[in-house]
């Protein structure tokens, strides 16, 4: 699999390519800015993007993404997620929460958990999530935009795009 420094490397050959600084932002960074939450917080944010093929829980924390978990999902033509995806979701999620550390594990909980992606608007998905991990599930405004949004407000924040960046190499 491929991993930040294929990606870094890969920005690298294309800023070369090209004649121009290329940047690399990890997907839940964008739209987490993109919902307008503190990045660069110290304590850490649970948030969960909802793709068409993937669906990927992030914990953000001082401006870098801490943890990470993926759920891959088959194209459904139905308007919800079948029930061993929801299984899936709740066990990445659980499993991202026991990682935190002790001392920061119920702020965590406390603060939520943040839904992106044009799939958020699946009918059971917040409720059910709510139900099965005991924390408030609050989708993003416009939840499908969040990445692009937050793509669109770093290149208008030279100065967090700088932080983000140096935090991810």
């Amino acid at each position: 699999g491929r991993g930040p420094a294929d990606l870094f490397a890969f920005a690298d050959m294309l800023a070369a390519e090209v004649g121009c600084p290329v940047t690399v932002v990890e997907e839940p960074l964008a739209a987490a800015v993109g919902c307008g939450l503190d990045v660069t917080d110290p304590r850490p944010r649970l948030l969960l993007d909802v793709g068409a093929g993937i669906i990927e829980a992030a914990v953000i924390c001082d401006g870098a993404v801490v943890d990470a978990g993926a759920v891959q999902v088959m194209a459904e033509s139905s308007a919800d997620l079948p029930e061993h995806v929801h299984d899936q979701v709740t066990a990445v999620l659980s499993e991202l929460v026991a990682r935190v550390p002790a001392s920061r594990r119920r702020g965590v909980r406390e603060r939520g958990l943040l839904l992106t992606g044009g799939g958020v608007l699946r009918p059971r998905l917040a409720r059910g999530l709510c139900a099965r991990l005991g924390v408030t599930v609050s989708p993003a405004p416009a939840p499908a935009h969040a990445t692009v949004r937050g793509l669109a407000r770093l290149g208008a924040m030279p100065g967090l795009l700088d932080l983000l960046v140096a935090r991810q190499r």
